[in-house]
């Protein structure tokens, strides 16, 4: 069973759409470079949680086994083979560096000899080593995951069991990784401040938009291609449990971040959300935990809701909203302290994750949407 009729006309449309957004956008950031380098990091690190929270996603499903990952598994494959092609959407950051991370240039007093003292870590050649090496060994990791996965419904594969095998050690590396990029994408906006449950924060906020847009793409499929017999209840139900708990774990990392870098109370720690308390970011704070915690928390532990896949996918839809929030929670402050969310965000969001979703419709057509396994052994309600 393959994706419906629009999915397979997706990677043309996304592909024209996309481009055409970006060159207009470039026009623009021709004559103002700055505005249009903070946006695009904004839409950048916007979509990429999604394909790095799909292969955690994945990975974990493999460790722990249950079908509620036989129902997603073909969605997050779609994700991670995006990795490739997220690689390449990185090459404008590298172009713009001067304008986004301040340590590019010379800086002067506190700031700048913490900075010097960083500056084995922070340096142009290891930055591109660095950005290399996350998308090279991801990139690897995806196409040997997609390539067992696809030798699943084959007789006798024991690709399942490779997969188990080397799921843990792949986890390990991935987050690993994860410590590292986060500090190239977002951390590095402020080089003087440092938070080792920072990669917490962004493993856990991975999860949750990984989780979310999964649970949108299945209700689409699920209406288009009558995956009924095979889309049960309990599956939905523990999907919208999923949810819910990396809800609830991004909230805790979330918060213990800020209580341990609050009550510290050290100068160049407490920069971060001090940049976050000016004007108007205070507001933003009480939108982004209504938003991203409150809400989801109040609707998810409802059965009524994480048991029907149309009030499910409501309330992932608002996720994604949530994520947009939390990525412009992260960067923007950094480029100015009073609240303001670039424009040039909003339309790269948009140009760029069209190009991202052709490459995502284009990796959902090429499979079958239902493993052999969820095939052969419907079981349960349908949803």
């Amino acid at each position: 069973m393959t994706v419906s009729p629009l999915f397979q006309r997706m990677p043309t449309l996304g592909l024209v759409l996309g481009l055409v957004c970006l060159a207009m956008c470039s026009v623009y950031g021709f004559f103002f470079p700055a505005l249009f380098f903070e946006g695009y990091l904004t839409a950048f690190v916007f979509w990429i949680g999604v394909p790095l929270g799909c292969l955690a996603l994945l990975l974990i499903q493999y460790l722990t086994g249950g079908r509620w990952g036989l129902a997603i598994t073909r969605l997050l494959e779609a994700g991670i083979m995006t990795l490739p092609l997220c690689a390449v959407l990185f090459l404008p950051i590298l172009a713009g560096m001067s304008y986004l991370f301040p340590w590019t240039h010379p800086l002067s007093g506190d700031i700048g000899n913490l900075v010097q003292q960083k500056k084995a870590y922070l340096n142009l050649p290891f930055y591109l080593v660095r950005y290399v090496l996350y998308f090279l060994i991801l990139g690897v990791l995806a196409r040997w995951l997609r390539k067992l996965s696809l030798r699943r419904d084959e007789p006798k594969s024991s690709s399942l069991e490779t997969m188990k095998q080397w799921s843990g050690p792949s986890l390990i590396v991935f987050v690993l990784l994860m410590n590292f990029a986060c500090i190239d994408w977002v951390m590095s906006l402020n080089p003087e401040w440092y938070s080792s449950m920072f990669v917490v924060e962004f493993v856990a906020e991975q999860g949750v938009v990984a989780m979310a847009w999964s649970i949108l793409i299945l209700r689409y499929l699920a209406h288009f291609e009558l995956l009924e017999g095979f889309l049960t209840v309990k599956i939905v139900h523990d999907l919208g449990n999923l949810l819910l708990g990396f809800t609830c774990f991004w909230t805790y990392v979330t918060f213990m971040e800020y209580i341990i870098i609050w009550t510290g109370n050290l100068p160049h720690d407490v920069v971060w959300f001090s940049d976050r308390s000016s004007t108007g970011w205070e507001f933003f704070a009480v939108f982004l935990v209504f938003v991203h915690f409150v809400f989801p928390l109040g609707c998810l532990i409802l059965t009524t809701v994480s048991r029907n896949l149309v009030r499910l996918a409501r309330v992932a839809a608002l996720m994604i909203v949530a994520h947009f929030a939390q990525v412009v929670w992260w960067i923007e402050p950094a480029f100015s302290k009073d609240f303001h969310v670039a424009w040039t965000s909003m339309v790269l969001i948009v140009a760029v994750g069209a190009i991202w979703f052709a490459e995502y419709a284009r990796n959902l057509a090429a499979a079958p949407l239902v493993l052999g396994e969820l095939r052969a052994k419907p079981e349960g309600v349908p949803a």
